[in-house]
C-alpha cells in the first residue's frame, strides 16, 4: 500500500540554528509547535492508516524561493518535523533506521500555488529498486515516484 502526505514546509536548518542560538527554550517550544501543527494537519487530511512495521519513504520539497534562500542540505533538515509529526499521528511507529527503509528526498519544480511544500510518500514496499536506477526509461516495467504519488492520489 501506498500512502500521500501533503504538508507546509516547517523550519529549514538555518531556521532551527538561528532560533536555537537566539533561545534554546524557543528551539524546543517551535520543534512542539511544528510536530504538533504537522500531525494535526494528517489528521485534517482523514489520514487513518498505519503502518505496523518497515516503511519506505519518499519526500519531494517543492523548489520555490527557498532553493534561493537555503542550500539544499539546510532544506533537508525539515523531515526531521515531518517524520516526528508522522510518528505522533501514529502513522508509522517509529522514525528510526530500523523502521524506515532506503529514504529517498529529491526536489521538484515548482508548478503552482497550489501545490503542496512537501509532499511524503509512504509504502510496505520498496518504492524504488537498483535496477530502476540503470535501466533505460522504455525498458523499466516498475513505476516512477511520479506514477505512484499520482496513483496513490486519485
Amino acid at each position: 500500500m501506498h500512502l500521500v502526505l501533503t504538508f507546509e514546509m516547517p523550519p529549514t536548518l538555518n531556521d532551527q540554528r538561528n532560533l536555537a542560538r537566539a533561545n534554546k527554550f524557543l528551539s524546543a517550544q517551535d520543534k512542539k509547535y511544528w510536530t504538533q501543527k504537522l500531525a494535526k494537519g494528517l489528521a485534517q487530511q482523514g489520514i487513518a492508516h498505519e503502518f505496523g512495521g518497515e516503511v519506505w519513504a519518499a519526500a519531494l520539497f517543492r523548489a520555490t524561493n527557498m532553493i534561493n534562500r537555503d542550500p539544499l542540505d539546510n532544506v533537508n533538515a525539515a523531515l526531521k518535523y515531518i517524520l516526528d509529526a508522522v510518528v505522533k499521528h501514529g502513522t508509522i511507529r517509529d522514525d528510526r533506521a530500523r523502521y524506515i527503509q532506503q529514504p529517498f528526498l529529491t526536489f521538484w519544480e515548482d508548478c503552482g500555488e497550489n501545490e503542496p511544500d512537501v509532499i511524503l510518500l509512504i509504502s510496505d514496499a520498496p518504492l524504488i529498486s537498483r535496477r530502476v536506477f540503470n535501466a533505460m526509461p522504455d525498458d523499466r516495467d516498475e513505476p516512477t515516484f511520479g506514477d505512484l504519488v499520482a496513483g496513490a492520489s486519485s
